[in-house]
């Protein structure tokens, strides 16, 4: 079954466990915290996925992965950047 499921970022690195081929959608501030929406299947099997937010004016690693999403939290003073983590991302 497709369904939409959301996912709390723990940190600036947050690795979760989501059905195979989920979609990132968009993520947003939700409960004072950043959360990812994914399009899923809940039928498939599950894979881990890692996702890494950078700072704005922060140093981004030079293979971070796909771009996600922006988010803003305390009004706009702290801007986020949420990038899939791929396997040869660089630290």
């Amino acid at each position: 079954m497709r369904t939409i499921y959301k996912y709390q970022l723990d940190g600036i690195r947050t690795t979760i466990d989501v059905p195979f081929g989920a979609k990132a959608l968009t993520v947003q501030v939700l409960h004072n915290g950043p959360t990812l929406w994914m399009l899923v299947d809940t039928s498939n099997t599950l894979v881990s996925r890692t996702f890494v937010m950078c700072g704005t004016g922060y140093d981004v690693p030079e293979n971070i992965g796909e771009y996600i999403g922006t988010f803003q939290e305390k009004g706009g003073l702290f801007v986020a950047h949420v990038f899939e983590e791929t396997k040869h991302a660089v630290d």
